[in-house]
């Protein structure tokens, strides 16, 4: 995403790249172990054994070494005559265009030889994803087969229990029972508030990115979106949950005051006979601002952590 976004890179850009690549990577690879060895959650995780060695530290050492390059390219002067955002749109197209033609032959062709784990991420079933496929299937089905109101508008949050059991019936299933969320909150938008519902979210999303690839080098605004994606990509494969929304909702606040136009500060009236002065710029966003962002953020987290419990235990209980 930093190599499709730049347009311009400098070795400071890239040293900070870098950094982004280690962390991230660093914790998927912590993630893969909590994941796989810790916090099991009842279930196998999709890339459990594929594990950190196999996948995160290898991706690590992958992109570290591709900003290696890329670093002694800028340091060369080649960066100014060379756009080296383009390697960044190449890996991309392949790495989509390699995962698609993977989905499409391993869901085409049952008998094609692949290993267990890539059998269990890429082949389409019920049980895909600790039974997500479930959930996706009878979230799509009770939306698909409902009326063109229904269809338009939803059937109202919070309401896809509800509308499985009546949609299933008498094939209504133990494991079908579990769910009260799809575990993809696109089409739980699509089935609980309508085509309406998901494209005013899909517009609101794409607005903002947009702002944010446009302003990708203001300080500030790359960190949050690489938070935001992160966050919508999750969304494909997890429920809305209701401590984290709220971070999700400041992020899109965040990256809004970062992105927005800085207007002058009006100028005094001058005294009658003397010119008028110009109005003095803005100052620049320093540490301190940033700081108090990141302080609403864990302020925002904490409520919400707090009242959650509450708020389900009234409502549940």
């Amino acid at each position: 995403m930093v190599l499709v976004c730049h347009k311009s890179f400098t070795t400071r850009h890239l040293r900070r790249a870098a950094l982004i690549s280690a962390a991230f990577f660093g914790w998927a690879a912590w993630m893969h172990y909590m994941r796989a060895s810790v916090y099991t959650q009842g279930g196998t995780a999709l890339l459990a054994k594929l594990g950190a060695w196999q996948v995160a530290l290898p991706c690590m050492a992958a992109s570290l070494l591709l900003w290696l390059v890329l670093f002694v390219l800028a340091r060369k002067g080649i960066a100014a005559q060379a756009p080296l955002y383009l390697p960044g749109r190449v890996i991309t197209i392949a790495v989509l265009a390699v995962g698609a033609l993977a989905f499409v032959l391993a869901n085409a062709m049952p008998n094609l030889p692949l290993p267990e784990s890539l059998h269990n991420l890429l082949v389409f079933n019920d049980d895909w994803g600790t039974y997500r496929g479930v959930a996706w299937r009878a979230a799509f089905g009770t939306w698909a087969d409902g009326s063109l109101l229904r269809k338009i508008v939803g059937i109202g949050p919070g309401m896809m229990h509800t509308a499985v059991a009546a949609w299933a019936g008498d094939a209504m299933t133990a494991r079908m029972a579990t769910f009260y969320a799809a575990h993809n909150e696109y089409l739980e938008q699509l089935l609980t508030t309508g085509i309406l519902g998901l494209a005013a979210w899909l517009l609101l999303v794409a607005a903002h990115l947009r702002r944010g690839e446009r302003s990708w080098n203001t300080p500030g605004v790359a960190p949050v979106m690489l938070a935001l994606c992160s966050y919508l990509a999750q969304a494909v494969v997890s429920i809305r949950v209701s401590m984290v929304f709220p971070l999700v909702m400041l992020l899109f606040g965040a990256l809004a005051a970062l992105t927005a136009p800085e207007l002058p500060q009006p100028a005094a009236p001058a005294p009658r006979g003397k010119k008028q002065q110009k109005p003095e710029p803005l100052p620049s966003k320093n540490a301190w601002y940033f700081a108090k962002t990141v302080l609403a953020a864990v302020l925002c987290m904490a409520a919400a952590s707090g009242i959650a419990p509450l708020l389900f235990g009234f409502l549940m209980g």
